[in-house]
């Protein structure tokens, strides 16, 4: 298998661009990644930029106008488990977004992009804010499905990552690769299970999205910061 850098286009071509802005007082670093989304189809994507005023990142001013009325976004809540769903609906001409869901890192998005009337056929999404620096990110993973992302703006190799060091056998990480799903399961005969040998070049890119089944519930997983403040 080639060099799966997952650039997952999940119907959509994804564009990254994490921008680092010289550190000044009381801003960290700020970036941003850029999603091309096709309108009437769906992405899987994640972002994990935080809030750089302290106000809680929603979709109404995460992604604001950039997409048109008709455009949703589901989050997987896996301790229910169920999808949460946030919609741009409304009389206005341009729509509002509702607030059920909190943008955060280590989650992962499916986006579906509308596509009114005359409208253009794709929309350039940018998604921004403060690079997270603490040193780690913990993450609740239950038990079943979770829909993920990493949790710091930087490519890393799934093998490097808290989540597959942690991994038990029965475990299996999923994403959208091409058009289609490509899946790869922790198994074999052993007791620990063995992850196939092309999970080795699984890439996580700052906005890739992808479900994790876990066997057991990994309330803290931590990742560990992969770059330098």
């Amino acid at each position: 298998m080639k060099k799966t850098s997952v650039l997952i286009t999940s119907l959509c071509a994804l564009g990254a661009a994490v921008a680092m802005a010289a550190p000044v007082p009381s801003v960290n670093i700020v970036g941003y990644q850029t999603v091309t989304c096709e309108t009437g189809k769906w992405a899987l994507i994640s972002t994990a930029f935080q809030s750089v005023d302290g106000v809680p990142l929603k979709a109404a001013n995460v992604i604001s106008n950039q997409l048109p009325k008709g455009s949703r976004v589901l989050a997987y809540d896996a301790s229910v488990p169920g999808y949460v769903t946030d919609s741009k609906a409304g009389l206005s001409a341009l729509g509002v977004w509702s607030t059920n869901i909190t943008f955060q890192g280590g989650m992962g998005l499916w986006i579906y992009t509308g596509s009114p009337a005359g409208g253009p056929a794709t929309y350039s999404l940018m998604l921004g804010g403060q690079v997270p620096l603490e040193s780690a990110s913990t993450n609740s993973v239950y038990n079943g499905f979770n829909l993920l992302g990493f949790p710091y703006t930087a490519s890393v190799y799934f093998t490097n990552t808290s989540l597959y060091k942690n991994s038990r056998k029965g475990d299996s990480i999923t994403l959208w690769v091409d058009g289609a799903y490509f899946t790869r399961s922790k198994a074999g005969l052993s007791a620990s299970g063995v992850w196939p040998p092309d999970v080795n070049d699984i890439i996580l890119t700052p906005q890739t999205g992808f479900w994790y089944k876990s066997v057991s519930n990994l309330h803290f997983n931590v990742e560990d910061r992969p770059y330098n403040p």
